[in-house]
């Protein structure tokens, strides 16, 4: 009898590991899921939607400014977006730009991130995983495609996730419903030994008033959903979250920043 594949969900985290990771992260990735069929859900591509391909169209759009004269002046201004992640992601974000030619020429360079805000929406959806796979809150942005090149997708996209955080999520999703049908996993967890899970988990029993509030409550809606596949993580929360609820898990090593922190001491 053949034996049976294993099944991993891969959180948003992994999912930029793939894309932006060291060799040995996306090896140890690679090597774990190699013979088992990867999925992501449709939670896990809200997130990277919000936090890298909306970020991508601001950037994309920059470049239409007259004020700017040169590709380093776009990005120049782009620097003054505020928040952690933006600006590392757009550091290695502009070293794979430069690998594709990126030469300084605002029209040339709009049309390179262009295609690579549409080559990362083909590869989170279908290139990193064999499924999407869906679950009862019905996450509204996940919904939101990009199907071709051009200025009016762009926009539609990045203003179709404006207008989605405006309102209230009993008018875009389920996600009320879902917490609900989770609330025996959940209370529990309130007790939890790590700050990060009791925090989360406590925000989960209140209502839900935005998508910004539902999203600080990811880490424990992706470690509640699809809980017949082993989620896939970098965060060490999300793997107690796991454990407390005797989901299969495998926790990845952030191999980059033990490196960085090696390297620092060695200064």
């Amino acid at each position: 009898m053949p034996k049976k594949k294993q099944r991993y969900l891969l959180e948003t985290s992994i999912l930029r590991k793939l894309i932006w990771g060291i060799e040995l992260e996306r090896g140890e990735i690679n090597s774990l899921t190699r013979d088992g069929t990867r999925f992501t859900s449709e939670y896990c591509l809200k997130e990277f939607y919000v936090g890298v391909i909306k970020a991508l169209i601001e950037f994309y759009f920059l470049f239409k400014n007259d004020s700017l004269s040169s590709s380093q002046e776009v990005v120049s201004a782009f620097s003054q977006k505020y928040g952690t992640r933006t600006p590392k992601l757009m550091m290695v974000i502009i070293a794979q730009l430069n690998n594709g030619n990126f030469t300084n020429n605002k029209v040339e360079d709009s049309a390179l991130i262009k295609t690579y805000i549409f080559d990362l929406f083909q590869k989170v959806n279908f290139q990193l995983v064999n499924q999407v796979v869906s679950n009862s809150h019905k996450c509204g942005v996940s919904k939101l495609k990009i199907t071709e090149l051009s200025d009016t997708q762009l926009r539609d996209f990045y203003n179709g996730i404006e207008d989605l955080y405006k309102n209230e999520p009993i008018n875009i999703c389920k996600i009320k419903k879902f917490l609900d049908e989770k609330k025996d996993i959940i209370v529990p967890m309130h007790k939890a030994s790590l700050k990060e899970v009791r925090e989360m988990s406590e925000n989960a029993t209140r209502k839900i008033n935005s998508c910004g509030e539902c999203s600080h409550i990811g880490d424990l809606v992706i470690a509640m959903e699809s809980t017949d596949l082993t989620l896939v993580t970098l965060d060490r929360s999300q793997a107690r979250m796991c454990k407390l609820q005797s989901r299969p898990y495998a926790l990845i090593e952030n191999t980059a920043s033990k490196i960085m922190q090696a390297s620092r001491k060695k200064i």
